[in-house]
């Protein structure tokens, strides 16, 4: 009975800050008046085109479960939003297509999306239909003056600005990079390289790598006779899976890596074992051991109550991308300029706090951390 009781509460905790986020608190908590009537409402779907299955199927089934949370604290509020979740494979060409299918069958004003191929193919369209677009994407041009697109996701830029400080504060000078050859990869890996340059340091190889490779030991040999003193690795599924054991046997337990949010998958981590271990990483609270706030403890119990698995970024963001969406429903109920319920605004949750500017790009609090113990443990 008494863990019941503790999982009803941190439920009602999870519940009360996302609604005071979406300034719903006062209405949702008040008693109904005695003569009220039940009223119907008319329940509005939100298109979610995610990676749930192909190489990035580990993001998006946390991203999903997330999602579901947040649907679920909408419904307790009274609010008419419901998901209408649509597999991407990671591919732009079905992200399209589950777009096209979804404006077909229900048009709704805003879609969600995740993965920056995702995010690059449907921006054009979105803009055309009017439709705000959420991506959880780190591609760095994606947003614009209309701010029609609305990022839930470090840029590139500000990954690459805090690993390549990172890197430079660790005094590496000659830095590998191995990344996947895809949107994310190629901009994250950019930036980086853009940082570390500007501070005096080299990145002395590139070896871009397909999300669907089994096969790291070959471009391994090629930047070892590079005598790199670092690898930079912004990568996702088994570019770290299974890349991350044949990186250690080539380079040895001893090279240091620096990796991407990415590792820190729920899905992904608990299959990399000890090959991860002492690897640099950026971390939101919601990933951090212990987690630093109330909001992501709560919702890291309330998620682990319900899947079995830990909480991570990806359902923290994929939350948080459904909560700020509903918002700028409820500001905007005539459906003009959706946008400018969310330009400049600050969005409390289980991550930390999204911070928007006037194209709606936000930065977000990046955490330092070392793989130890299998959990990421904040860096001194």
């Amino acid at each position: 009975m008494t863990q019941r009781n503790d999982l009803a509460r941190d439920a009602w905790k999870a519940l009360v800050w996302m609604l005071s986020a979406l300034g719903l608190l006062a209405t949702a908590c008040a008693e109904p008046a005695a003569t009220s009537k039940p009223v119907q409402v008319k329940t509005e779907s939100i298109p979610a085109i995610l990676p749930l299955t192909g190489p990035s199927a580990d993001l998006g089934r946390s991203v999903e479960q997330g999602m579901r949370l947040a649907e679920e604290d909408l419904s307790a509020a009274g609010k008419p939003y419901r998901l209408a979740v649509e597999d991407s494979q990671g591919l732009a060409e079905r992200a399209l297509t589950a777009y096209a299918a979804s404006r077909a069958a229900n048009p709704s004003r805003v879609v969600l999306s995740w993965m920056s191929s995702a995010g690059r193919a449907l921006a054009p369209v979105t803009r055309s239909d009017k439709t705000l677009l959420f991506v959880g994407a780190a591609l760095s041009d994606l947003t614009g003056d209309d701010g029609m697109v609305v990022r839930v996701w470090a840029n590139a830029t500000q990954i690459g600005q805090k690993m390549g400080d990172l890197a430079s504060r660790h005094g590496y000078k000659r830095v590998a990079v191995l990344y996947v050859n895809d949107d994310y990869g190629r901009s994250v890996a950019g930036a980086f390289q853009a940082v570390l340059e500007h501070q005096g340091s080299r990145v002395v190889a590139r070896e871009p790598l397909d999300p669907a490779q089994t096969d790291y030991r070959t471009p391994c040999e090629r930047m070892k006779r590079t005598r790199p003193d670092a690898l930079y690795m912004p990568a996702y599924g088994g570019a770290y899976t299974i890349g991350l054991r044949q990186i250690r046997e080539v380079f040895g337990s001893e090279m240091p890596i620096i990796a991407d949010f990415t590792l820190l998958s729920s899905f992904t981590l608990p299959k990399v074992g000890a090959a991860a271990e002492g690897v640099l990483v950026p971390a939101t609270y919601l990933d951090l051991d212990p987690r630093p706030t109330e909001q992501a403890r709560a919702f890291a119990d309330r998620y682990q109550a319900r899947y079995h698995l830990e909480a991570d970024f990806n359902a923290g963001l994929g939350y948080m991308m459904v909560a700020i969406a509903a918002h700028a429903l409820d500001a905007k109920t005539t459906g003009a300029d959706l946008a400018s319920a969310i330009r400049g605004q600050t969005f409390q949750g289980p991550i930390g706090e999204l911070r928007y500017d006037r194209k709606n790009d936000c930065t977000l609090p990046i955490e330092i951390a070392r793989i130890q113990g299998g959990r990421a443990r904040k860096a001194s």
